[in-house]
């Protein structure tokens, strides 16, 4: 469990974008074959930290960039003022993969969204439907009234949670990331009545199926041969909140930058106001320089990062000025 006060900034040591080898780590845990968690690991420095270790995908065709997205995440997040699970790149057992640090400070409980929408007012969600019926944002909106902001500083006073959900699709917009279901977003409850515990949304974790994670390395080198970003700019327009509730009688997906702009509709005011203000103060130097600080990516994946960060800020900034 961790303060979430101390997620990791970007252009922080070097150390943070270091491989950590994580074999010799006490296991809490080890999941079955199959699950995306690997291991549940102790901090050797301080045993109250859990970690997850999760392995990188290699198959026959390629090796993922999973490890990869997740750490660029992981550093981009505060940039736009997201509270986000630290991450490291690791190896366990010679298998390369990424850990991530419990986000559930001590006395919280985390409740996927799966396990909050039915018992939060929310009847129509049917989990594992095809079209995600009932995973919409209004829903979600309806099931947040009363939720508090992540613990952490980079929140101001007078959000709620759903403005910081909101902030979440944002940052999926900006990432790209098209795989931000029922489980991969969360509520942390109180587990004993005290003043100072108060139900809230958790920081963002699980963000590997982002930045084009699973393009080969002859794909990027294609989409990068257009001098002018066409087909960079293009990948990005197709990029679907494939998880959200499907609209309209035909179901179709809502784009990611479509989702965003919904988010923000159903903020509050003041949640509008903070994310245009975020949004339009990413210092876009330092959020291309995170990806030339990770060992072992290859220049044609960093370059698309950079394109793909760069034309989808534009995007969404558009977004906040149309809503403004």
């Amino acid at each position: 469990m961790t303060d979430l006060n101390s997620t990791v900034a970007p252009g922080t040591s070097q150390k943070y974008f270091n491989v950590v080898d994580t074999t010799g780590w006490e296991k809490i845990t080890t999941e079955p074959a199959g699950a995306e968690v690997k291991h549940v690991l102790a901090d050797p420095t301080d045993p109250a930290k859990r970690w997850f270790f999760k392995n990188n995908t290699v198959d026959e065709q390629m090796r993922y960039g999973e490890d990869f997205a997740e750490l660029i995440a992981c550093h981009l997040a505060p940039m736009l003022g997201i509270a986000s699970a630290t991450v490291q790149l690791a190896i366990h057992d010679d298998v390369e993969g990424v850990i991530s640090l419990d986000v559930s400070p001590r006395g919280l409980d985390l409740t996927h969204g799966a396990a909050w929408l039915p018992t939060n007012g929310i009847d129509d969600f049917i989990y594992g439907d095809k079209f995600r019926k009932g995973h919409s944002l209004a829903n979600i909106k309806k099931s947040l009234v009363g939720v508090l902001p992540p613990p952490s500083v980079l929140y101001p006073d007078g959000l709620t949670g759903f403005d910081a959900f909101a902030g979440m699709c944002l940052f999926d917009a900006w990432i790209a990331n098209q795989d931000r279901h029922e489980e991969n977003w969360a509520v942390l409850r109180p587990m004993i009545q005290r003043p100072d515990l108060k139900v809230r949304l958790s920081p963002v974790y699980d963000n590997a199926s982002s930045l084009g994670f699973n393009l080969s390395e002859d794909r990027l080198k294609f989409m990068l041969e257009d001098s002018e970003s066409y087909r960079v700019e293009s990948w990005c327009a197709k990029a679907k909140a494939n998880r959200l509730e499907r609209v309209g009688a035909d179901h179709q997906r809502l784009g990611l930058v479509d989702a965003a702009e919904q988010a923000l509709s159903l903020c509050t005011e003041s949640g509008r106001k903070h994310w245009t203000d975020r949004l339009h103060t990413v210092d876009l130097t330092q959020a291309r320089a995170i990806a030339h600080q990770i060992p072992k990516m290859s220049d044609a994946r960093r370059t698309f990062v950079d394109k793909v960060i760069t034309v989808n800020l534009g995007r969404i900034q558009d977004v906040c000025t149309k809503l403004a």
